[in-house]
């Protein structure tokens, strides 16, 4: 699908109205004092010239230049590589022009600021629902000066307010950021929600009322504990008293998730099995199960092409040491679900007693299905035990509880030709 340029427009002029002191020019689609028909919606009207209120934009450079009603929401489209809009010329000394993109706008674009055929600011800027600041310098400040913005990149950007400072206004330098609000959602009890902001006074709201900015808030990045359900809702004001993007979010508290069960592979094998094989499926709305068993075969510790490690290991368990009906741990990390290393990749053998924590499913690929627990990671190892059994008589090997072997004077619990007593 081609992407367009939009722009909503209308003049909310303070040199104009009144309703402002006259510091900045407001170029902003947002209703039809341009003077648009309402055409058929959905349909591109080609047009290149735009006047209100006795100043008159352009757009040029591009094929499909003009605008574009979607629904009741007004697009002017602007074209991709080449495409230019020229700006009036004002009549005061200009210090910044601010472009805010729309969140349909691309994430890079390389754009340029001119006077004439010079460039007198070039960004590679990411215009996905913030704006860009182009501070005018030296001559190039001079009322009567005529600008133009020129996309040279191949992407496509969509602006929709354009603003213009008077020198000596106190726009100053700010970089405009709209608030983000993150943190975990869901949470079990209690949790931090930060809002960040740089440059910007903060106000927000804990019940999803509009921020009430009498009052400072923060600046720059204020951190909030919330707990039960609560929608954060947050504005961010510059130094010139102008508003960013209103941002909304709800944290929803959850009871904490059920305790994993404990399952034998037999059990865990019967649960997985009657999902079928029709797709992949996993148990009780992937539930968190803990499978404990032997390991069987040798462990496949992921590589990547280049040999280094992905971090988890592929095996099989069985009910019993050697046994045949198993079921493949897939991907399973560590112990504390970390990460494997070089120096941890020999934590545990075949014949070794594991327990796996993970969601129990069916896999299934080219009709065929194959019974796994996944999204897992190891909960204990402890050394196979039951293949320490060949001697009965009183000078075999005697073996502690974590499998190492110990001498005549050790005390506490031992294995002794497959038994277990104390010393």
């Amino acid at each position: 699908m081609k992407k367009i340029l939009r722009y909503s427009l209308v003049f909310l002029l303070s040199l104009m109205c009144g309703s402002i002191s006259a510091q900045e020019v407001t170029l902003d689609f947002e209703s039809n004092d341009w003077g648009f028909p309402e055409g058929s919606s959905n349909k591109l009207v080609e047009k290149n010239t735009y006047t209100s209120g006795g100043y008159t934009i352009t757009l040029e450079g591009s094929e499909g230049n003009g605008y574009y009603w979607h629904n009741k929401d007004l697009y002017l489209i602007f074209g991709k590589q080449g495409a230019k809009l020229t700006l009036p010329a004002f009549d005061f000394d200009v210090e910044k022009i601010e472009v805010t993109g729309t969140n349909g706008a691309s994430a890079s674009v390389k754009q340029n600021v001119f006077v004439g055929d010079t460039p007198i600011s070039e960004e590679t800027v990411g215009m996905k629902g913030v704006t860009q600041a182009y501070n005018i310098e030296g001559d190039y400040q001079k009322a009567g000066t005529i600008y133009t913005i020129q996309i040279t990149s191949a992407h496509n950007t969509q602006f929709k307010k354009i603003m213009i400072y008077k020198k000596g206004s106190g726009g100053g330098t700010i970089s405009v950021t709209p608030p983000t609000i993150s943190g975990t959602s869901p949470f079990e009890d209690s949790t931090e929600a930060t809002i960040t902001a740089e440059g910007y006074t903060i106000y927000y709201t804990l019940d999803g009322s509009e921020p009430d900015v009498s009052s400072q808030s923060g600046s720059g990045s204020v951190t909030l504990t919330i707990t039960e359900t609560t929608t954060v809702k947050a504005i961010a004001v510059d130094g010139d008293g102008n508003k960013s993007i209103v941002i909304t979010k709800t944290f929803t508290k959850k009871d904490p998730p059920a305790p994993a069960q404990e399952v034998t592979v037999a059990e865990a094998l019967e649960k997985i099995n009657a999902l079928g094989t029709e797709a992949t499926g996993y148990v009780d709305n992937k539930a968190v199960f803990q499978v404990k068993g032997y390991v069987v075969g040798t462990p496949d510790w992921q590589r990547k092409s280049d040999g280094s490690l992905y971090g988890n290991v592929e095996f099989k368990i069985a009910d019993e040491a050697g046994g045949s009906n198993t079921l493949t741990v897939y991907h399973c990390n560590n112990l504390d679900n970390a990460k494997y290393t070089e120096e941890t990749i020999n934590n545990f053998k075949e014949g070794d007693f594991v327990i796996v924590e993970g969601i129990l499913q069916m896999y299934v690929k080219n009709g065929e299905g194959t019974p796994e627990i996944s999204s897992c990671h190891l909960v204990s190892i402890t050394a196979g035990l039951n293949q320490i059994s060949a001697d009965t008589n009183t000078n075999a090997p005697a073996y502690n509880v974590a499998g190492q072997r110990v001498n005549s004077s050790y005390k506490g619990v031992v294995v002794k030709n497959g038994k277990k007593f104390i010393k």
